[in-house]
């Protein structure tokens, strides 16, 4: 069996967001997982303790590795999976250098779009979760919020549900690194609850799914494991008309959209049609997700090619752009 080293986050330690791909890859793969502080912005991430083995496969989920790490570790294959809401602009093409000779595999449409235009050698796939059963469609005139971001918080809320006639709100306060939560004016006949811990994630499920609705905690996402649960269990998902949620949500369809940098009040006729369309959606994707995930594999097996043309392209234009920048950049990475 081959063995492969797995870089992510140390934050997902806590979230369990990668867990689904390490299982998809155990039966194929000997994981060694090392989670890394992408908080602190760490030049090198201190990998160098893992250069003593070789390594078949280095996969790196979310975190863009420098050159330093890069060259501290012997590994066969480069495999990279960007998070759109976490990697650099594709238009700024010398960020992405290292990457040249990395098989890319994006679960965001837009971001791998992006991608191939610089001449990565990038692969699309859509995750869905598991159909989560539940006994009820929730409270009508409430909503559940994660508060994980500070643009995302109760003022916002506020605004994009002033038509729904919502009176009882639950408030997630776990917010992302960096980031601090803001209170909010109270608002008139609006009950609202907090929680900041929970023990298992079934019981978060359990509050989710007391409510209708369910807002959507980032602006963006590389892949959106809060609101893609959400829908799984049938909550009608108020999120940013951004990726990856508009990859997902249509809006008015089986869920609803707005735009965060001017909010307005969503509209919704039929809540609970919007939550039984939500629900199919995601059963009818899982289903597509259980025969196509094994691609997967296969991605990771096959040699990059690249599209150095049209990479060599953007680095030019780029250069030809802003000399001094592209130059340091190279030099740095």
């Amino acid at each position: 069996m081959k063995n492969l080293l797995f870089i992510g986050p140390k934050f997902h330690e806590i979230t369990g967001s990668s867990r689904f791909i390490i299982d998809l890859l155990a039966p194929f793969y000997a994981i060694k997982v090392v989670s890394v502080d992408t908080v602190k912005g760490a030049k090198d991430h201190g990998l160098s303790g893992h250069a003593s083995e070789n390594y078949d496969v280095l996969l790196c989920w979310q975190v863009m590795l420098t050159k330093y790490d890069l060259c501290a570790l012997s590994y066969q294959a480069g495999v990279f999976f960007p998070m759109y809401d976490g990697c650099p602009s594709p238009a700024k093409a010398e960020k992405w250098l290292c990457y040249r000779d990395f098989k890319i595999i994006s679960f965001s449409r837009k971001l791998a779009g992006q991608l191939y235009r610089i001449g990565m050698d990038v692969d699309y796939i859509q995750y869905f979760p598991e159909p989560i059963k539940t006994s009820s469609s929730g409270d009508s005139k409430g909503i559940y919020l994660w508060n994980r971001r500070e643009e995302i918080g109760l003022d916002c809320l506020h605004i994009v549900t002033s038509n729904l006639n919502i009176d009882k709100v639950h408030v997630h306060r776990a917010m992302d690194p960096t980031q601090e939560f803001k209170s909010a004016d109270e608002q008139p006949n609006v009950s609202v609850t907090y929680s900041e811990w929970y023990e298992h994630q079934a019981d978060m499920l359990t509050d989710v799914c007391k409510y209708s609705y369910y807002m959507a905690p980032r602006a963006r996402e590389g892949i959106g494991m809060s609101f893609l649960e959400a829908m799984a269990a049938g909550r009608c998902v108020i999120a940013p008309n951004e990726s990856t949620m508009n990859e997902y949500i249509a809006d008015g369809v089986n869920g609803c959209l707005y735009d965060l940098k001017s909010p307005k009040p969503v509209a919704v006729k039929d809540v609970r049609a919007l939550q039984e369309a939500a629900n199919i959606f995601i059963t009818k994707g899982h289903e597509q997700w259980l025969v196509e995930s094994a691609k997967i594999i296969q991605w990771i097996e096959e040699s990059p090619q690249a599209n150095r043309w049209r990479y060599n392209f953007w680095l030019m234009f780029r250069f030809l752009r802003s000399p001094i920048t592209v130059l340091r950049r190279l030099f740095q990475r």
